[in-house]
């Protein structure tokens, strides 16, 4: 999103469509591939090994992200 709105960057357009295209919409991808796995792994009862804060923190930003692109 920096390089979009910060005028005094001057990257290629082709440059600055590409990143805001991998951070506005493969973002949600991601978390949600994510969230999908670690339901998989819970489902199954196997450990999870990953810090509560990240697993939650993860999951709040998939929260927002899908309320992002609902509204």
């Amino acid at each position: 999103m920096m390089v979009m709105f910060v005028p005094k960057i001057n990257y290629p357009v082709a440059i600055s469509n590409f990143a805001a295209v991998l951070g506005l919409e493969m973002a949600p991808v991601v978390s949600v591939l994510f969230g999908i796995a670690l339901l998989f792994m819970w489902g199954k009862k196997q450990a999870i090994e990953l810090p509560n804060w990240q697993t939650i923190t993860n999951l709040l930003m998939l929260l927002f992200q899908l309320v992002f692109i609902i509204v």
